[in-house]
């Protein structure tokens, strides 16, 4: 089946079984051909029974001849009359005949008004008889329509349909990647999709709002890499702040292409103390209502409630003040984030756990030295570790980024924090304090050249060299 066939199925089944009530629209339309029927069998009474009194008016009047006719030929001579002049008695015979005639005229009219009425009785009967065939008709049509729509429900064909738009939807995002043509071909369809995806989305919210402990469903602007010309993607995610992490639907990866921050499987907590294992991947940004965090760490899914495309967890809401308004109608609140400087720390060490032990050297270096010093390799999954990250990223003067590898620094969590760290010396988002600078540690075989150009900018330290922690505190102390 081409493109166009399937899109246009998927409306078909989108208009038909998702955004309309089959069982309302049923009974919508059965009570549009009974009032119909109404309304007819109304209109056609009312002049049957017009008909009926003009036909009692007649009879009434065909009475009153004969009654007057028979009252004149009461009253006629016993006697004929003689002569050449007319006499009472013709006056009165010729009264009586000319009633008669009248009389005859109206026998007449009455006899074609009653024809007309018994046709119309015969008529009314018919298609009162045939209405209420269609009727019946259309009940038990509309009663098969409803049965299949329930049946498509039971076997979960929402969440089918969902699945069809979300994985074509995905798949023309990486097509359309592969080239300027195929992009300005693939463009029309690809606005199709994404209207049924905003439409699953509003009737997911919908839904949820209207459940006595529905989720909180909330519009988000999902970015890609800054590097990337991909426009946006306006997405429906749920706000779940018992989950670790913040969590993408398969085919958002591919929308954004950010096939390439995918990283390997990490353990997150959802509501009720459910864990799973995720491949993680790093979400370049998020904004909900103009609140924009970037470089967020998220995990994949291959696949949520129909119209959802993730949940915003606390590697997203723990960068800002956050509320959860929970009475109806339930209302996410961001704001900016504010620190004491006794929560603030002067260096943060970003490392992958591999690395933990030359991280571990420049820690003890720089506690010596008397620098707060945030560090930590510790496993991931908590809530609050996340938060006490985020917390460090936003308060720390400097970051020393510890590397052996360059597939160390690349890794998605990584990234995450220094780029995050990066953006916010880029952007002078100092919240009361100054972000002096990055400085690389090289370990191991790692060199200048295997490390990403956004980090080539900084002056680095090799770890392997003599005197390393010297220029390591020196280049702190220098900014």
């Amino acid at each position: 089946m081409n493109i166009e066939k399937r899109i246009a199925e998927f409306e078909n089944i989108l208009e038909e079984r998702v955004l309309c009530d089959p069982s309302k629209a049923a009974i919508d339309k059965h009570n549009a051909l009974a009032k119909a029927f109404e309304q007819w069998q109304h209109e056609e009474t009312r002049r049957i029974e017009a008909d009926k009194a003009v036909l009692k008016t007649r009879t009434d009047q065909l009475d009153e001849f004969d009654s007057q006719i028979d009252t004149l030929r009461k009253g006629l001579p016993t006697e004929p009359s003689t002569g050449s002049v007319p006499s009472a008695n013709d006056a009165a015979v010729n009264e009586i005949n000319s009633r008669i005639r009248q009389r005859n005229t109206l026998v007449d009219d009455i006899h074609l008004s009653q024809q007309a009425y018994n046709k119309r009785i015969v008529e009314f009967n018919a298609e009162q008889s045939r209405r209420g065939r269609e009727i019946d008709e259309q009940r038990d049509r509309l009663k098969l329509e409803v049965d299949a729509h329930n049946r498509w429900q039971q076997q979960d064909g929402i969440s089918t349909l969902s699945r069809n738009i979300n994985d074509l939807y995905g798949q023309l995002h990486r097509e359309a990647r592969t080239s300027p043509v195929e992009a300005i071909t693939l463009e029309p369809f690809i606005r199709r999709l994404r209207r049924m995806r905003n439409e699953l989305g509003l009737k997911a919210q919908q839904e949820e709002a209207s459940k006595e402990t529905g989720l909180l469903v909330v519009r988000c602007s999902l970015g890609a890499d800054e590097d990337s010309k991909a426009p946006r993607e306006e997405a429906f995610m749920c706000v779940d702040n018992a989950s670790s992490l913040t969590i993408l639907t398969r085919e958002m990866v591919d929308v954004l292409g950010i096939g390439s921050f995918v990283g390997e499987e990490v353990e997150l907590t959802l509501v009720n103390r459910i864990k799973l294992r995720a491949p993680q991947v790093l979400l370049p940004s998020a904004s909900v209502d103009g609140c924009e965090a970037k470089y967020v760490k998220a995990v994949i899914l291959d696949e949520m409630s129909p119209g959802i495309s993730g949940i915003l967890g606390l590697s997203f809401l723990s960068r800002f003040d956050f509320v959860v308004e929970k009475h109806k109608p339930q209302r996410l609140t961001l704001k900016g984030r504010t620190h004491d400087d006794d929560d603030a720390f002067d260096v943060f060490i970003c490392h992958k756990s591999e690395d933990a032990e030359y991280g571990r050297a420049v820690y003890d270096l720089l506690v010596k030295a008397d620098y707060r010093v945030f560090f930590s390799a510790a496993a991931r999954g908590s809530g609050e570790f996340q938060q006490a990250i985020d917390k460090a990223l936003e308060t720390s003067t400097y970051m020393v980024v510890v590397t052996s590898s360059e597939s160390h620094v690349l890794k998605p969590w990584v990234q995450t924090e220094w780029r995050m760290f990066d953006g916010m010396i880029r952007e002078r988002r100092d919240g009361g304090k100054k972000r002096r600078s990055i400085v690389p540690v090289l370990c191991g075989s790692m060199e200048r050249s295997s490390l990403p150009m956004a980090l080539r900018r900084f002056e680095m330290v090799e770890f392997s060299q003599d005197g390393w922690g010297t220029k390591l505190l020196n280049l702190l102390r220098r900014g």
